[in-house]
């Protein structure tokens, strides 16, 4: 299998976002198609074995990925997995809402 570092997380965050509903395969399908092109590019070599960075730079790819909205927002925090309540927390709830017998 060859080595793919930057087609493996591109596809890893076109997963993550159409899956969450950030992106829309069909709608964006030209700039995908372009960033997992720039994503393969980069991770080979350009002409004549030429480093690929000479040719697409990571300006431009970050700029399909901006365009894309897989580039988190600035500040943004990463989400902390939802609390569970214990069972107490939902019986003090549900007599506060006048519900119990």
């Amino acid at each position: 299998m060859a080595d793919t570092p930057m087609r493996d997380a591109v596809e890893r965050s076109i997963k993550a976002a159409s899956e969450g509903g950030a992106l829309d395969l069909e709608r964006h399908a030209a700039p995908i198609a372009m960033l997992r092109h720039m994503a393969d590019f980069l991770d080979g070599s350009g002409p004549n074995g030429t480093p690929a960075m000479r040719y697409a730079t990571p300006a431009s790819f970050l700029s399909y990925c901006d365009a894309l909205g897989l580039l988190p927002e600035k500040g943004e925090q990463p989400k902390e997995p939802a609390k569970r309540g214990t069972l107490g927390d939902l019986r003090g709830k549900f007599k506060q809402s006048g519900k119990s017998e």
